[in-house]
């Protein structure tokens, strides 16, 4: 259950630089280093993160001894899906996915 758990947030803090972009812009890193605080958070949240798992066993009822290496490879790599995901649905036409695109100025 701690892989699952793993796999779940480092999910969520990939989805946190798809979320950044609101349009269709491809680039979902573009103007990221503009605001300090958004990356002071990012990286406290993975660092929470790899404490929690490795460390936090019996005050987050994780597994004692953290994860093994290739179960954070696994994590991080589903983590890489959601930039996959995010990027196809930027492409995706608006009349496919009328939710999903820009809104028409008449």
């Amino acid at each position: 259950m701690t892989n699952v758990f793993n796999i779940f947030v480092m999910m969520a803090i990939f989805n946190i630089f798809n979320a950044r972009i609101i349009n269709d812009d491809l680039n979902i890193f573009k103007n990221i280093h503009k605001n300090w605080l958004y990356d002071v958070l990012v990286v406290f949240m993975v660092g929470a993160q790899i404490l929690m798992v490795e460390v936090g066993s019996d005050a987050f009822k994780v597994s004692h001894g953290g994860l093994h290496i290739y179960h954070w490879l696994i994590a991080i790599m589903l983590g890489f899906t959601i930039w996959i995901v995010g990027f196809i649905a930027r492409l995706l036409p608006e009349t496919i996915v009328p939710q999903l695109g820009k809104k028409n100025e008449e």
